[in-house]
């Protein structure tokens, strides 16, 4: 995954973090904060790469 793609993920957890905490949504919150953990730690989502190469072809 590109370094920008990471830090569009980056920040989208952390605004899904903030809104649950708002909201007090504690698992949510729980989850959205192991996430940016492991975006911290190196994850690599590859995951996410996956589902963009089935996406690819749809899209053309």
């Amino acid at each position: 995954m590109d370094s920008i793609d990471l830090e569009v993920v980056n920040v989208l957890v952390f605004q899904q973090l903030l809104e649950s905490v708002e909201s007090e949504s504690w698992a949510e919150a729980t989850m959205a904060l192991y996430k940016l953990y492991d975006i911290e730690a190196g994850q690599t989502f590859s995951d996410l790469e996956d589902d963009e190469e089935e996406l690819l072809p749809m899209a053309a």
